[in-house]
């Protein structure tokens, strides 16, 4: 079956593709991209208006329990949202801790999970952040990085070495940084609409400090490095400085950041608990 994709913006920054045509797909499998008139006989699907781009790779994704139901249902729901392709976060139930687990759970990837999967192998040595996780075996099982989930390394000596040994696998540090001791519990970002209502607050400096830090570090082993989220116009500013002199960092934003602050957050609302949570209008700007 021919089926032919017409009217939309084509974009593939891999291929330096950004142009309006057509995209012809046979029996699934894409054929042919055309600036020309779609073929006679060819079901067209119109485009116009829409952006036509590769399937999207979650940088950050919980899976929870390892199980072939869990697998099923998370790579549905990706394809669903355009996504074929899942970065995993360690934190798994059980956590990936070890290279036979990861083994696994490729295993059961290739045999329930419809989407490609990208595994990371735990950063410390049960997710602890006390010593550092067998980071060579786990590279060598398939773990495309390293990171310790939701929790930051806030030990800077592991955290350095890790850096090292992950740069002589060619392996990215993916981490979340948050001073919990900053952080403690808060629920909103500090700034008049906590106050107004009352809600403990995570200050701004939480996410910074953790940003700064992280950065020297990668900086002083050459490392690579990536942000799973960044929601302060400080902390992207840090970022930019160290990627102008050229090394390996990058961060995310939350889609939710780019849209909403906290003046959205009238009352108490949990759908605003986010984390990181919400920023201010210069924050969402930067």
């Amino acid at each position: 079956m021919v089926q032919t994709i017409t009217g939309g913006r084509l974009l593939d920054p891999a291929l330096g593709l950004d142009c309006k045509g057509t995209l012809v797909v046979e029996n699934g499998i894409i054929k042919d991209i055309s600036s020309s008139a779609p073929k006679t006989g060819a079901k067209s699907i119109p485009a116009d208006g829409c952006l036509v781009v590769p399937g999207f790779i979650d940088l950050s994704c919980h899976l929870g329990q390892i199980s072939p139901s869990a697998l099923s249902s998370l790579g549905q729901a990706a394809l669903k949202g355009g996504f074929t392709g899942l970065t995993l976060l360690p934190d798994t139930s059980p956590p990936l801790t070890d290279s036979l687990r990861l083994t696994g759970l490729l295993a059961l990837g290739q045999q329930h999970c419809p989407v490609h999967l990208y595994p990371l192998g735990a950063l410390s040595r049960d997710l602890e952040g006390k010593e550092l996780a067998d980071l060579g075996s786990l590279a060598a099982a398939g773990a495309y990085g390293f990171s310790d989930g939701l929790a930051w390394p806030a030990n800077s000596q592991l955290f350095l070495l890790a850096l090292k040994y992950a740069g002589l696998f060619g392996r990215p540090l993916i981490t979340h940084p948050e001073d919990p001791a900053l952080a403690a519990e808060g629920f909103i970002r500090e700034g008049p609409v906590a106050t107004r209502l009352g809600l403990p607050a995570i200050p701004a400096a939480a996410e910074e400090i953790a940003v700064a830090r992280d950065l020297l570090l990668a900086q002083t082993a050459a490392g690579k490095l990536h942000f799973c989220y960044l929601s302060t116009a400080k902390a992207v500013s840090l970022l930019r400085q160290v990627q102008k002199r050229g090394l390996a960092v990058s961060g995310a934003v939350p889609m939710s950041h780019l849209i909403l602050t906290y003046d959205h957050i009238r009352d108490n609302n949990t759908s605003y608990k986010l984390a990181p949570p919400l920023g201010g209008t210069e924050d969402k700007e930067a």
